[in-house]
């Protein structure tokens, strides 16, 4: 079977952490917020219980509630047999629905939704689209298909195959260039100062900005986010974490369901993160 980062990361959110679990990272913890050490203490305790019967590390990951305030919501995890299904490889880009739609109820919130996800992210990111989709419903909100929040976790680095020490190496590279960012420029100096928040929120506050410390801030989340990243997967090998071997009623347990596209009533399969 096969789920999505984003999925992993909802079960490891719900890892129960006493205080005294949280982990000391001297190397990383001047560039990392307290909700992300956290995080990360989080998923040590995952990747070392995940394979085990200690289905306690976990509290219930219960289906969200629908709050009707974004295009993808309400909906239970799921796992997929088939590695190709589109409903796995896509890139879910969460939209926040405009307020003009969400004050004329929970109908026009479903017609809303029916409506955009007709399109594509590419098309969504056509002028003309959105200027179809501000017709049809009568609103004016400019930011509207520029604020969002990201479904996949989609990943441009694959540490599956490499050792540990090549894992070590890409964590140093990054700590390097943190240290290094803020001497670059005075625009990079500036920009640093927000290191404590998370990847999207770096681009997301700098987005109006001038092109230059849009650029900068661009290059600190990317940073960031290879930053963190390295760090888990640096968990994963000090543990021996096989993600082919996780306890199958964990899934259960946490309310994952099989993908109606994709999975036929079959056998169990190993379940792989993707």
């Amino acid at each position: 079977m096969y789920i999505t980062n984003h999925n992993m990361s909802r079960l490891i959110e719900k890892v129960e952490l006493s205080a005294n679990e949280i982990l000391k990272l001297p190397d990383i913890q001047y560039f990392i917020s307290d909700q992300e050490l956290t995080q990360l203490s989080r998923a040590k305790k995952f990747f070392q219980g995940a394979q085990t019967t200690n289905l306690s590390i976990i509290k219930e990951v219960s289906v969200p509630k629908d709050t009707f305030t974004k295009l993808y919501e309400g909906i239970p995890p799921a796992y997929h047999i088939n590695q190709d299904c589109y409903r796995l490889q896509n890139h879910y880009q969460n939209l926040f629905i405009p307020k003009e739609v969400q004050a004329k109820g929970k109908a026009e919130v479903q017609r809303f939704r029916k409506y955009v996800k007709t399109f594509d992210f590419d098309e969504l990111e056509q002028e003309s689209t959105i200027i179809a989709i501000k017709a049809e419903f009568g609103f004016a909100d400019e930011r509207f298909a520029k604020e969002e929040s990201n479904n996949s976790g989609a990943t441009q680095i694959d540490f599956t195959k490499l050792l540990l020490s090549d894992i070590q190496n890409i964590l140093n590279s990054s700590i390097q260039e943190m240290k290094n960012f803020s001497n670059i420029s005075k625009i990079h100096e500036k920009v640093f100062q927000l290191r404590y928040r998370t990847p999207e929120d770096i681009c997301r506050l700098t987005r109006k900005h001038n092109p230059q410390t849009s650029e900068a801030a661009k290059n600190l989340s990317e940073l960031k986010h290879h930053l963190l990243l390295s760090k888990m997967a640096l968990f994963q090998k000090e543990v021996n974490f096989n993600i082919n071997n996780i306890n199958e009623q964990l899934l259960k347990n946490n309310g994952f369901r099989a993908c109606s596209t994709c999975i036929p009533k079959t056998s169990r399969q190993k379940i792989i993160f993707v």
